[in-house]
């Protein structure tokens, strides 16, 4: 995208203006991820939701992938066969998701019932489901800056709530 930004800017006889703006936006791009990216906690598991009835994830290979890793989380869905894979009930209870992202559009804003009563999604029982805003997640350009920093803050947000809370014993009980 910084590349993108600057052969415009030559193209169009602005390639200082150009040049200042791509590294604005890249100092924007790694102070973000390096928030997500903080010492502490592994990373969390992370689930990043084009669609919630069906579900539909970003898989391995998409920028939305891209952001999950820069903010220092681990796309659970990158495994998994196709770039968006249509995810059932069991695959959400076996990738098990500590947080999960949903690319907030008319229709997709809510998953169903059925699927955030399983508690064994630790993203569901801990109520860390984070809506983003569509237009800004779904469509790569400049906006994705802004993406990354609403990701990594989110994911910031995760460890540092990690690194407060007691610690488990025997059976997952304080």
């Amino acid at each position: 995208m910084f590349a993108a930004i600057r052969r415009v800017g030559l193209l169009l006889d602005a390639a200082g203006r150009a040049e200042a703006e791509a590294a604005a936006l890249r100092r924007r791009a790694d102070r973000a991820s390096a928030s997500g990216r903080r010492e502490g906690p592994e990373g969390p598991r992370v689930l990043f939701a084009v669609s919630t009835s069906p579900v539909i994830a970003a898989g391995a290979g998409t920028f939305m992938d891209e952001l999950v890793r820069l903010s220092g989380g681990r796309n659970v869905a990158a495994g998994l066969v196709g770039r968006y894979p249509r995810l059932s009930v069991e695959d959400l209870v076996a990738l098990r998701p500590d947080v999960v992202f949903v690319a907030g559009m008319t229709g997709v804003e809510r998953f169903p019932e059925e699927v955030t009563r399983w508690v064994e999604i630790p993203a569901f029982r801990d109520g860390s489901v984070v809506t983003l805003d569509g237009d800004i997640v779904t469509r790569p350009g400049p906006r994705l800056v802004t993406a990354l920093e609403q990701v990594s803050g989110a994911i910031a947000a995760w460890r540092e709530g990690r690194a407060k809370a007691p610690a488990r014993g025997k059976g997952g009980k304080p």
